[in-house]
């Protein structure tokens, strides 16, 4: 009788949950605006109400309980769901134009350097910007003509790649190394002077177990490769659509397993 009890309470307030978001969805959006502003879930939320068959006994009563509770819930929509909300913006383009603003973004996980960090490549405004993981700006790198790149390692060295060629930096911004210049012999780099995506190649990963660093040399159509001390190691890719040519590489990133892609 005990496990009827708590059996039928659950199916009545998943039916309940169900019921009020169908409710919502079809007379009204308020429910929806004020979760809305809290950020949280509509799935859940035990302010809504409109509960149906509260006392309902009996095995009969129970197995409509369940088809209608079954049927009203798979009949939602995933996003419906899921609830994904937004929770911070931040408008990084320059001059109010989109294609002038990032063209990569980095998300540092090593905790012990100041809990993570995200580093922003803003071609248009030649710089790349640094922010804590509140949305809070801490400094920028200026000086990177179309900046296109920008990863850190482990040790918080700062890589930022740009039209003119790889330099890395402290953790703190301060110019560490220039490693690769502009031209098309080994450690160099042709990069658009374009500022319009279709025009606009290169872009930086670390290997995640050599922890080496790939760029995209796009204009040369190939992938350069830096051992983690900066000093140039090999390259691949040749123009063309064979397997193993490049057409204007744009970017890449590796996979667990340290594929690239």
């Amino acid at each position: 009788m005990n496990k009827t009890r708590v059996l039928l309470s659950t199916l009545v307030a998943n039916l309940r949950r169900a019921s009020a978001l169908r409710l919502e969805r079809t007379f009204g959006k308020a429910t929806r605006t004020d979760s809305r502003s809290r950020g949280t879930s509509r799935i859940g939320n035990g302010t809504t109400s409109g509960a149906l068959c509260p006392h309902a006994k009996g095995g009969w009563s129970l197995a409509v309980l369940l088809i209608g509770s079954l049927f009203a819930l798979t009949s939602l929509q995933a996003a419906e769901q899921d609830n994904w909300y937004l929770a911070e913006e931040w408008d990084l383009s320059y001059n109010g134009a989109s294609y002038y603003g990032p063209y990569q973004v980095f998300l540092e996980t090593n905790g012990s350097l100041d809990g993570g960090r995200i580093y922003v490549a803003v071609q248009g405004s030649n710089k790349v910007e640094v922010y804590e993981r509140n949305g809070t700006k801490l400094f920028e790198i200026t000086g990177l003509n179309r900046a296109r790149g920008v990863v850190v390692d482990d040790n918080g060295t700062i890589y930022c790649l740009y039209r003119n060629g790889l330099k890395s930096f402290e953790h703190n911004g301060t110019l560490k190394q220039t490693l690769g210049g502009s031209g098309t012999g080994n450690g160099e780099f042709k990069l658009s002077d374009a500022i319009l995506s279709s025009y606009s190649h290169g872009a930086l990963a670390i290997h995640p177990t050599n922890k080496r660093i790939y760029a995209v040399d796009g204009d040369n159509h190939r992938v350069q490769i830096f051992d983690k001390n900066g000093t140039f190691h090999s390259k691949f890719g040749t123009f063309g659509t064979a397997p193993g040519q490049l057409n204007k590489p744009k970017f890449l990133a590796f996979i667990p397993d340290g594929r690239l892609i």
